[in-house]
């Protein structure tokens, strides 16, 4: 994931959070569950932008299909 693909990754997470007024730990059981294990100190460095090792394109990449899911189950 390119820079400029991971800032708007890591803006779309944090609306649709807020949006649906998820919490990061919701989310952290979530990428759990289908099998993205990280804790919620490395989840908040990931959306806050600071860490951009392998793992992270993992966790923006299962953080986007599971709220998008979410959103299709809750219309």
């Amino acid at each position: 994931m390119c820079i400029m693909d991971r800032r708007e990754a890591i803006r779309d997470v944090k609306i649709r959070l807020m949006d649906n007024q998820l919490t990061q730990i919701w989310l952290l059981n979530r990428l759990e569950e289908i099998g993205i294990k990280t804790s919620k100190y490395t989840l908040s460095s990931i959306l806050s932008g600071y860490n951009d090792g392998p793992l992270s394109n993992q966790v923006l990449e299962g953080s986007l299909k599971i709220l998008e899911k979410y959103e299709k189950a809750m219309k």
